[in-house]
Protein backbone atom coordinates (compact mmCIF):
# COMPACT_ATOMS: atom_id res chain seq x y z
CA UNK A 1 0.00 0.00 0.00
CA UNK A 2 1.47 3.40 -0.96
CA UNK A 3 1.78 6.30 1.49
CA UNK A 4 -1.27 8.16 0.18
CA UNK A 5 -3.47 5.07 0.59
CA UNK A 6 -2.06 4.52 4.09
CA UNK A 7 -2.93 8.09 5.08
CA UNK A 8 -6.47 7.72 3.69
CA UNK A 9 -6.86 4.49 5.68
CA UNK A 10 -5.45 6.17 8.82
CA UNK A 11 -7.83 9.11 8.43
CA UNK A 12 -10.86 6.86 7.95
CA UNK A 13 -9.95 4.68 10.95
CA UNK A 14 -9.37 7.74 13.16
CA UNK A 15 -12.67 9.35 12.13
CA UNK A 16 -14.40 6.05 12.95
CA UNK A 17 -12.70 6.14 16.36
CA UNK A 18 -13.83 9.75 16.95
CA UNK A 19 -17.44 8.95 16.04
CA UNK A 20 -17.82 5.47 17.55
CA UNK A 21 -15.59 5.59 20.61
CA UNK A 22 -15.07 9.27 21.44
CA UNK A 23 -18.69 10.22 20.53
CA UNK A 24 -17.91 13.11 18.20
CA UNK A 25 -21.01 13.96 16.11
CA UNK A 26 -20.35 12.92 12.48
CA UNK A 27 -21.58 16.29 11.22
CA UNK A 28 -18.94 18.07 13.32
CA UNK A 29 -16.09 16.53 11.30
CA UNK A 30 -15.09 18.19 8.03
CA UNK A 31 -12.49 16.45 5.86
CA UNK A 32 -10.18 18.56 3.66
CA UNK A 33 -11.58 21.75 5.12
CA UNK A 34 -10.43 24.87 3.23
CA UNK A 35 -9.36 27.76 5.43
CA UNK A 36 -8.43 31.14 3.95
CA UNK A 37 -5.33 32.84 5.33
CA UNK A 38 -4.34 36.50 5.43
CA UNK A 39 -1.97 35.79 2.54
CA UNK A 40 -5.11 35.27 0.40
CA UNK A 41 -4.29 31.62 0.02
CA UNK A 42 -6.22 28.56 1.10
CA UNK A 43 -4.82 26.06 3.55
CA UNK A 44 -6.53 22.68 3.56
CA UNK A 45 -6.89 20.99 6.92
CA UNK A 46 -7.01 17.20 6.86
CA UNK A 47 -9.78 17.21 9.45
CA UNK A 48 -11.52 20.11 11.14
CA UNK A 49 -13.84 19.79 14.11
CA UNK A 50 -16.56 22.41 14.15
CA UNK A 51 -19.24 23.54 16.54
CA UNK A 52 -22.07 23.83 14.01
CA UNK A 53 -24.37 25.68 16.40
CA UNK A 54 -21.87 28.50 16.87
CA UNK A 55 -20.24 28.23 13.41
CA UNK A 56 -16.85 27.94 15.06
CA UNK A 57 -13.75 25.86 14.43
CA UNK A 58 -12.87 24.00 17.65
CA UNK A 59 -10.18 21.50 16.67
CA UNK A 60 -7.67 20.64 13.93
CA UNK A 61 -6.22 17.25 12.97
CA UNK A 62 -3.48 16.47 10.46
CA UNK A 63 -2.53 12.94 9.41
CA UNK A 64 1.08 11.98 8.70
CA UNK A 65 2.80 8.67 8.08
CA UNK A 66 5.58 9.49 10.55
CA UNK A 67 6.13 12.07 13.23
CA UNK A 68 9.92 12.22 12.77
CA UNK A 69 10.41 14.24 9.60
CA UNK A 70 7.09 16.03 9.29
CA UNK A 71 6.41 17.65 12.64
CA UNK A 72 8.20 20.90 11.76
CA UNK A 73 6.27 21.17 8.51
CA UNK A 74 2.90 20.67 10.19
CA UNK A 75 3.79 22.89 13.16
CA UNK A 76 4.75 25.62 10.70
CA UNK A 77 1.41 25.21 8.92
CA UNK A 78 -0.46 25.58 12.22
CA UNK A 79 1.69 28.56 13.24
CA UNK A 80 0.60 30.26 10.03
CA UNK A 81 -3.05 29.47 10.65
CA UNK A 82 -3.24 30.44 14.31
CA UNK A 83 -2.55 34.18 13.83
CA UNK A 84 -5.17 34.23 11.09
CA UNK A 85 -7.67 32.56 13.39
CA UNK A 86 -6.76 35.04 16.17
CA UNK A 87 -7.39 32.34 18.73
CA UNK A 88 -5.51 29.18 19.64
CA UNK A 89 -7.34 26.18 18.23
CA UNK A 90 -6.43 22.79 19.73
CA UNK A 91 -4.28 21.13 17.07
CA UNK A 92 -3.32 17.48 16.76
CA UNK A 93 -1.11 15.30 14.61
CA UNK A 94 -2.15 11.67 14.09
CA UNK A 95 0.27 8.99 12.90
CA UNK A 96 0.03 5.20 12.65
CA UNK A 97 1.18 3.21 15.65
CA UNK A 98 3.04 -0.07 15.66
CA UNK A 99 0.50 -1.35 18.21
CA UNK A 100 -2.33 -0.95 15.71
CA UNK A 101 -3.94 2.12 17.26
CA UNK A 102 -2.92 5.68 16.58
CA UNK A 103 -0.24 7.92 17.94
CA UNK A 104 -1.62 11.36 18.69
CA UNK A 105 0.43 14.50 19.34
CA UNK A 106 -0.86 17.81 20.64
CA UNK A 107 0.66 21.14 19.57
CA UNK A 108 1.37 22.81 22.92
CA UNK A 109 1.58 26.52 23.72
CA UNK A 110 5.32 26.54 22.92
CA UNK A 111 4.48 25.16 19.43
CA UNK A 112 6.06 21.77 20.12
CA UNK A 113 4.40 18.41 19.54
CA UNK A 114 3.70 16.52 22.74
CA UNK A 115 2.56 12.87 22.77
CA UNK A 116 -1.00 12.38 23.94
CA UNK A 117 -2.68 9.11 24.86
CA UNK A 118 -5.98 8.35 23.12
CA UNK A 119 -7.66 8.41 26.53
CA UNK A 120 -6.45 12.00 27.00
CA UNK A 121 -7.88 13.22 23.71
CA UNK A 122 -10.51 15.85 24.53
CA UNK A 123 -14.12 14.90 23.97
CA UNK A 124 -16.24 16.87 21.53
CA UNK A 125 -18.07 18.50 24.46
CA UNK A 126 -14.75 19.53 26.04
CA UNK A 127 -13.57 21.11 22.76
CA UNK A 128 -16.91 22.86 22.40
CA UNK A 129 -16.80 24.21 25.97
CA UNK A 130 -13.21 25.38 25.56
CA UNK A 131 -14.17 27.13 22.32
CA UNK A 132 -17.01 28.97 24.07
CA UNK A 133 -14.74 30.02 26.93
CA UNK A 134 -12.07 31.30 24.52
CA UNK A 135 -14.68 33.28 22.58
CA UNK A 136 -15.97 34.89 25.78
CA UNK A 137 -12.41 35.76 26.84
CA UNK A 138 -11.63 37.16 23.39
CA UNK A 139 -14.78 39.33 23.51
CA UNK A 140 -13.87 40.58 26.99
CA UNK A 141 -10.40 41.54 25.79
CA UNK A 142 -11.87 43.41 22.83
CA UNK A 143 -14.21 45.29 25.15
CA UNK A 144 -11.32 46.24 27.47
CA UNK A 145 -9.27 47.53 24.53
CA UNK A 146 -12.22 49.57 23.29
CA UNK A 147 -12.85 51.07 26.74
CA UNK A 148 -9.18 51.94 27.20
Amino acid sequence: MNEHAQLISLEEAFIKYLVDDAHYPPDSLIKECPLPTSAKALQYLDLAVIDAEASRLIGLFEFMSSVKDTTNLVATKFRLLVPDLQILIPSYLVTPSTSGDFEVYHLDSTRKWQPLSLGSLPTYDALKSAGKAKTILQNQNKTKKTLN
